[in-house]
C-alpha cells in the first residue's frame, strides 16, 4: 500500500470512532501475542544459557580437580620452576 493510500484509510478510519477503537482493541491483542511469544523465546534462551554457564563452570571444576597434581609430584627444574 503506497502512502496516500494508507493515509486515506486512516483518515477514514479515525472519522469512525467505533470503527478506530474496534481496530486499536485488536492491534493491542495482537501485539500482547506477538509480545509474549518473543518473552517465551527470550526466556528459553535465557534458560539455555545460564544452563551452558553452570555446566561449563562444573566442567572447568572437574578438570581442575582432576588434572592437579599433589605439591610434591611435580618436577622441578634447576630454577626451581615447575615450567
Amino acid at each position: 500500500m503506497s502512502y496516500p493510500q494508507y493515509e486515506t484509510a486512516m483518515r477514514t478510519m479515525m472519522k469512525d470512532l467505533d470503527y478506530l477503537y474496534t481496530s486499536i482493541v485488536q492491534d493491542i491483542f495482537h501485539l500482547g501475542k506477538v509480545l509474549g511469544k518473543k518473552y517465551k523465546l527470550i526466556r528459553l534462551a535465557y534458560n539455555i544459557f545460564m544452563l551452558g554457564i553452570i555446566a561449563s563452570v562444573v566442567a572447568f571444576s572437574i578438570a581442575v580437580i582432576f588434572n592437579s597434581a599433589p605439591a610434591e609430584t611435580v618436577i622441578k627444574n634447576s630454577a626451581g620452576s615447575p615450567f
